[in-house]
C-alpha cells in the first residue's frame, strides 16, 4: 500500500477467515504493509488479520474486529513474511507465526489475540523472528487454561527490540456462572536458541468475581510462568522481568459461610547449561489470598 501523506490517511489492510461451520487455518507469507511514511509526524497503516471475527471500522473511523463467530474455529498461522506496518491479529482458535525455513520479519508492533486457543512464537533452524517494535500477545477467555509459547530452538533466534506482555490472566466478571477461576500459562524456552526482549512483563492472575451478587463464590487458582534455558540457549531482557501468577478469591457478603480461597500459581526458572541475563530488576509473585467480605452489618 501507499505512504500515509497525512494525519486523516487512515490506511489500514484488512485480512479475514470466516468460516461458517468447519474448522479452518489462515495462512499468511509474503510481503505485507506501507511504504514508508512521508513524514516522521504521520502515523503510518497498519495491518488487521482476522481469524473467525468481522472486521469493522469504528464511529472515529478506528479500525476494530466486532462480530465473533462463535461457531467457528479458525485459526491463523504466520510464516515465511515480511510485514512492515503495525500488526494485529485475532483468531477463534490458535495462532502460530514461526521462522523455520525463512526467517520472518515484522517491522513494527505486533499483537497477537487468542479468544479460544493458544498463541505461540518460535525460531529454528538458525532463522530468525524479529519484531521491530513492542509485543502483546493474549490467550483470553476460553473456558479452559490457555497457553503462550516463545520458543527459540536448533540456533533459532527470537528477538524483541520493544517491550513485550503476555497475558493469560482471568478474571471471574467473565466467568460470572463458574466456580473456579484458572489463569493460563506461558512457557519461554531457549533449547539451542536465543531470546532476546525489553522490558518482559508476563500475567497469569485469577481474580474471583468481586461482586459475589452475580455468581457463585469463585476460587481462584493462578497460573503457570516457566522460563527454561538449555542446551546453550540464552534469554536476555533488556529492562525489567515480571512474572506474577497469584490468585485472589471471590468475596462474600452478608449471609455467605466463606469467601473464595486463593491459590498461587508457579514461577519456575529453569537452566540446564543455559543462561538468563536480566539487565534491570526482577520480580516474580505466586501469591495466594482469600476473598473479602463486602456486606453490611
Amino acid at each position: 500500500g501507499p505512504a500515509n501523506e497525512a494525519a486523516s490517511d487512515n490506511h489500514t489492510i484488512y485480512m479475514a477467515a470466516v468460516p461458517k461451520n468447519q474448522a479452518m487455518t489462515m495462512l499468511l507469507s509474503g510481503n505485507i504493509g506501507f511504504d514508508a511514511a512521508t513524514s516522521a509526524s504521520v502515523q503510518n497503516g497498519q495491518i488487521m488479520l482476522s481469524a473467525g471475527w468481522s472486521p469493522a471500522i469504528g464511529d472515529a473511523g478506528e479500525p476494530e474486529f466486532q462480530t465473533f463467530h462463535t461457531d467457528s474455529d479458525a485459526g491463523m498461522r504466520i510464516f515465511d513474511a515480511d510485514l512492515t506496518s503495525n500488526v494485529r491479529a485475532l483468531a477463534n482458535s490458535d495462532i502460530n507465526a514461526q521462522a523455520s525455513d525463512q526467517d520472518l520479519t515484522f517491522e513494527g508492533d505486533l499483537q497477537l489475540e487468542s479468544f479460544n486457543g493458544n498463541v505461540a512464537l518460535s525460531a529454528s533452524g538458525n532463522r530468525t523472528l524479529h519484531v521491530g517494535g513492542n509485543l502483546n500477545l493474549y490467550a483470553f477467555e476460553g473456558t479452559g487454561a490457555q497457553e503462550i509459547d516463545i520458543d527459540a530452538f536448533d540456533g533459532g533466534i527470537v528477538e524483541v527490540t520493544g517491550d513485550v506482555y503476555l497475558d493469560v490472566g482471568r478474571s471471574g466478571v467473565s466467568h460470572v456462572y463458574s466456580t473456579g477461576v484458572f489463569a493460563g500459562t506461558v512457557n519461554i524456552d531457549a533449547n539451542g536458541g536465543t531470546i532476546s526482549t525489553g522490558n518482559l512483563s508476563i500475567n497469569a492472575i485469577a481474580t474471583g468475581n468481586p461482586d459475589p451478587y452475580f455468581s457463585p463464590i469463585q476460587y481462584a487458582q493462578g497460573g503457570n510462568v516457566n522460563i527454561t534455558a538449555e542446551n546453550g540457549g540464552g534469554i536476555t531482557v533488556n529492562g525489567d522481568l515480571s512474572a506474577i501468577a497469584d490468585a485472589t478469591g471471590g468475596n462474600l457478603t452478608f449471609g455467605s459461610s466463606a469467601a473464595g480461597a486463593g491459590f498461587g500459581g508457579y514461577v519456575t526458572l529453569s537452566f540446564d547449561n543455559g543462561s538468563l541475563d536480566v539487565k534491570g530488576n526482577t520480580y516474580l509473585s505466586a501469591s495466594g489470598f482469600g476473598g473479602d467480605y463486602t456486606g453490611g452489618g
